[in-house]
């Protein structure tokens, strides 16, 4: 994806769903969710761990089917391994309505969520962060 793809794609976005979204603040896949939720995103996490319902302010459900029907998101961001992400992607797009991207995170590259993603016309990411991609595009303070 092109960089003026990238930013209309975080400047039109408000809403994130985050698949694997991390409590322990030591990781990735927490500290980025938290990032984007400090500048002005709304966050949703999907962690079949997660017991109190929130991490750092950020909803947290134990499965996609879980979280309220009302929450549409913009981006799909996924925190599980390589070979999950296919399976992440195919639940992910059961939801109504799906995301309108796909967002896999540096080191998660998978053809399945690609192709299930690209025929579903979604925007797709791959093996990039969305944090690290933000701050090029926009800077620290970056806009949303």
């Amino acid at each position: 994806m092109e960089d003026s793809q990238l930013r209309a794609l975080l400047e039109t976005s408000k809403k994130i769903l985050v698949i694997g979204l991390s409590k322990d603040e030591f990781k990735a896949a927490h500290q980025i969710p938290l990032y984007m939720f400090s500048h002005g995103y709304a966050v949703v996490g999907i962690n079949p761990t997660v017991e109190s319902g929130s991490v750092a302010g950020m909803p947290v459900y134990p499965s996609l089917g879980n979280v309220p029907a009302d929450f549409a998101p913009d981006i799909l961001v996924v925190f599980r391994p390589s070979e999950q992400a296919g399976e992440a992607v195919r639940l992910a797009l059961l939801q109504k309505p799906p995301a309108k991207a796909v967002w896999l995170q540096l080191g998660i590259k998978n053809e399945q969520a690609r192709q299930l993603a690209e025929s579903a016309k979604l925007a797709f990411v791959q093996d990039r962060c969305i944090m690290k991609e933000r701050v090029r595009l926009f800077g620290e303070a970056g806009k949303n």
